[in-house]
């Protein structure tokens, strides 16, 4: 009867817990080289990481995946900014192993990692699973929504919902990345997809205001400005005057 006890208070403060557990790899954000939003962002993770270049943390950022108003936003108001954008990681995982690949074509040793806090777990483990040995450092900051608690999470339809997902999420990314269920073998770093923005896009509007050199490489389109010389080289790139 008592470990049956002891047993349902473990399983309790499990519970309790299990917000502030998905966001223990947050960390106070620290001098770094660039800032990396990850994608599905609805614009919450944008406005921290914009945060945080405006605070001086950084002076480049890439943005995964970002929706119009958010592309837009960084490329008119983010003055003295590189912005890079990626389309090709569709996965927590195949961000890590795309990102990693930007880090070591631009010599950047040293990034912030926005993302919610929820899913910092799986954004450590999949960062930490595919930067092993690489000589590159990574700190996660979180971007919480206004109903975000770490100690009340259920207290919220939608982000118990969340926290439901996250946890089953990383199982699998355990299952399948560490013990190799259901996978195809290939877990190495991939190539990023070219990208070539659209003329009707806020990016490439912006872009034709500035000279520029456009150089097409693995990459896909690149902006050379005078300005930046050694940070440009890497995934799609928009930078701002």
């Amino acid at each position: 009867m008592r470990l049956l006890a002891l047993l349902a208070a473990l399983v309790w403060t499990l519970w309790l817990s299990l917000g502030a557990i998905l966001e223990w790899p947050a960390s106070e954000p620290v001098a770094a080289d660039a800032v990396i939003v990850l994608g599905e962002d609805p614009g919450h993770r944008y406005l921290r990481g914009k945060e945080l270049l405006l605070a001086g943390y950084a002076d480049t950022l890439m943005l995964i995946l970002p929706l119009p108003h958010v592309l837009g936003d960084a490329t008119g108001n983010l003055k003295g900014v590189a912005v890079h954008v990626d389309r090709s990681a569709d996965s927590t995982w195949t961000e890590a192993r795309v990102m990693r690949r930007w880090m070591e074509a631009n010599g950047i040793r040293h990034v912030l990692v926005v993302s919610d806090p929820q899913h910092l777990l799986r954004v450590s483990y999949s960062w930490w699973s595919v930067f092993r040995s690489s000589g590159l450092r990574y700190t996660f900051v979180a971007a919480p929504t206004p109903e975000w608690s770490a100690w009340n999470w259920w207290h919220n339809k939608a982000t118990a919902i969340g926290v439901g997902m996250e946890v089953l999420k990383l199982g699998y990314y355990v299952g399948r990345y560490r013990f190799g269920w259901g996978s195809d073998g290939h877990h190495g770093l991939c190539r990023p997809q070219s990208l070539v923005m659209p003329a009707s896009s806020p990016a490439h509007h912006f872009a034709a205001t500035m000279p520029a050199e456009y150089d097409a490489n693995s990459w896909g389109l690149v902006l050379r400005s005078a300005r930046y010389p050694s940070r440009v080289i890497g995934a799609d790139l928009v930078e701002s005057a």
